[in-house]
């Protein structure tokens, strides 16, 4: 396991990422920022440990029929 702030060594041939996933990912955070929304991103592919609390139920409606619909 790395150490605080020292990427993984690729593992797994899923984690060895192809250009078009980076470009794919990279693409994505613009589209989101585009509509307005703030995206926080870290470095691609870096080691993270990620501690989450639920409190309580969440409901994410995701429409494909609406992704054409102005954000503006």
């Amino acid at each position: 396991m790395p150490t605080p702030g020292e990427a993984a060594a690729p593992t797994s041939p899923l984690l060895r990422l192809p250009t078009w996933q980076r470009n794919f990912y990279e693409r994505t955070v613009a589209l989101l920022r585009d509509t307005g929304l703030t995206v926080a991103t870290g470095r691609f592919q870096a080691y993270m440990q990620v501690k989450s609390q639920n409190d309580g139920p969440v409901t994410i409606m995701l429409d494909s029929a609406d992704r054409h619909r102005s954000r503006h």
